[in-house]
């Protein structure tokens, strides 16, 4: 899993799945956690993933929205997006 900036000029130019893979995880640098998942099968389309442990320490996987649904700005400051910055504090 590629850890890159997450931008968008990234999500509307570069979002694909290597030769030979099915899927990949692009993991952004700056917010841990936060990853765009791209599958073979939808070249150029992703979804917006928050990875976290609960409280048990079990790692769980939250879909915000698909990369055309939104735009990384507002990815990162709609509801959800509070929520992601609140469970990075319980961390």
């Amino acid at each position: 899993m590629p850890i890159i900036k997450i931008t968008q000029p990234f999500i509307n130019n570069e979002l694909h799945c290597p030769e030979g893979k099915v899927r990949i995880e692009y993991c952004d640098i700056d917010l841990p956690g936060l990853y765009v998942e791209v599958r073979k099968s939808s070249p150029g389309q992703g979804t917006y993933y928050l990875r976290y442990k609960d409280s048990k320490g079990k790692t769980c996987h939250q879909k915000i929205s698909k990369t055309h649904e939104m735009t990384v700005r507002r990815q990162l400051t709609c509801p959800v997006g509070v929520n992601y910055l609140d469970r990075l504090n319980d961390m």
